[in-house]
């Protein structure tokens, strides 16, 4: 139930152009960075809930791959090939690597130069987390269980992880209501799929990939589970046994 995504900061000219973030949205390849930078482990990112729960809204705008569309939208925001320059930050890890570089290719396609810095993770955390000296960066959120850790803290306009610096009224008003139903009815459904319908639309999020977790093991380990969450993976290892 996690995800990886590139994030494009609000108040960073010209990220704060709606059609300017879904222009960026057309240029990622999802289904082939999962083919070939993650050997097929995970599927094309869709929104910030995974498929595999109730409140996954299957009709939210969807970005695919089009170089095309991203030069019209790029061209209805009023910015012409060879304008634009921005930056991705990320860190060490190889697949993000991978991701920047694959980003900087396909913006240079449609005429805009993306620098890219990798950074230890430490330093990365803190850019983003503190301050709002960046373009895009690409980061995940793992052990997404529900809709409101799905999207509260991330996109409500005072949330302590919204590193986008989104900010929407309506959103704001269905997040919060949100924490006031129960979360199995009807009512939390429709809720989070308008939510959903409205930050998708917005893209201050590019959602890359769902993340898979493997676990491999040898048959005459016993006890051993696989959580939802893959932080909390090893919290149940005195219940292993080895049996040989």
């Amino acid at each position: 139930t996690g995800y990886t995504y590139i994030g494009l900061n609000l108040l960073s000219e010209p990220l704060n152009n709606v059609l300017v973030r879904q222009a960026i949205s057309h240029l990622v390849q999802r289904e082939a960075i999962v083919t070939h930078v993650l050997n097929g482990i995970g599927e094309p990112g869709v929104s910030m809930i995974s498929p595999n729960l109730v409140w996954f809204n299957p009709d939210v705008p969807r970005f695919d791959y089009d170089p095309e569309r991203a030069r019209e939208l790029l061209a209805e925001a009023g910015y012409g090939e060879g304008e634009l320059t921005l930056r991705v930050h990320t860190n060490e890890a190889p697949v993000r690597m991978q991701m920047a570089e694959i980003l900087q290719a396909e913006l240079a396609e449609i005429g805009i130069n993306l620098e890219v810095t990798i950074e230890e993770f430490g330093a990365f955390n803190e850019r983003v987390q503190t301050t709002n000296d960046y373009d895009l960066f690409i980061l995940g959120f793992a052990g997404q269980l529900d809709p409101d850790r799905s999207m509260y803290r991330q996109f409500l306009s005072t949330g302590t992880s919204n590193f986008s610096n989104y900010s929407n009224d309506r959103v704001d008003e269905l997040l919060s209501a949100g924490r006031r139903v129960a979360p199995d009815s009807q009512e939390s459904i429709d809720i989070y799929n308008e939510a959903q319908m409205i930050i998708v639309e917005e893209a201050p999020y590019i959602y890359v990939n769902y993340t898979e977790e493997i676990a491999m093991f040898h048959p005459w380990v016993e006890g051993w589970s696989i959580h939802t969450e893959n932080s909390k993976a090893y919290q149940d290892l005195h219940l292993v046994r080895i049996n040989r």
